[in-house]
């Protein structure tokens, strides 16, 4: 493989909107592969995340790095990030970013390069210069659909790890609605004392 003189494409979204599922599209229809700032979950040989870039350790890294797909050396490489603006459980200080805050997060990856002399792999987290960034393209989902796809997405997290005390939390026996209405109450004072949050009900 030659030097790569590619630039990535960002393919940003809040988490289950659609990204990895036209990543797969787009390596189908096309044969070339894409990339993801999620190496943890696209592994190659021996269990570790493959490069893009061999000069920028913090990614990003290929997507299906063991299936054999055509890697760009020039143009652009569609690599998908979530960046930030998102959480748990939390209020406005957590969520509420400003446009620096943001794009750290949109440069932020997670990977795994390297394993202990056990053979237990070693999960880092890195960024990326922005520098390499030359196009960005916006994939929204409908907002409520999100929600209800970001709940089962929780749920099914929760239910892997056997988290029972996050599992009730969720409230799964009462819907989606009634676990939206929860978690709205748990930070009200604190989103109405918010200037930010006076500043929406003006416009609204």
């Amino acid at each position: 493989e030659g030097k790569s003189q590619s630039k990535l494409a960002w393919l940003l979204s809040f988490p289950n909107s659609g990204t990895s599922y036209t990543g797969d599209l787009i390596r189908a229809v096309t044969g070339v592969n894409t990339a993801s700032n999620y190496g943890d979950t696209n592994l190659g040989e021996h269990g570790m995340s493959k490069l893009v870039f061999e000069n920028s350790i913090g990614g990003p890294f290929w997507t299906d790095p063991q299936i054999h797909k055509f890697k760009p050396t020039k143009g652009y490489i569609l690599t998908k990030t979530h960046c930030g603006s998102r959480c748990d459980l939390c209020g406005l200080e957590h969520y509420v970013e400003n446009h620096h805050l943001f794009l750290k997060q949109c440069l932020k990856t997670s990977y795994i390069l390297n394993s202990t002399k056990n053979g237990d792999i070693i999960k880092s987290v890195g960024s990326y210069s922005k520098k390499l960034i030359g196009h960005a393209i916006h994939l929204i989902r409908d907002p409520f659909d999100n929600i209800v796809s970001w709940f089962h997405l929780r749920h099914n997290r929760y239910v892997k790890l056997n988290d029972t005390n996050s599992l009730e939390r969720l409230k799964v026996q009462r819907g989606v609605p009634t676990f939206c209405s929860d978690l709205s109450k748990l930070h009200t004072n604190e989103e109405e004392a918010s200037k930010f949050y006076q500043g929406v009900i003006e416009v609204v």
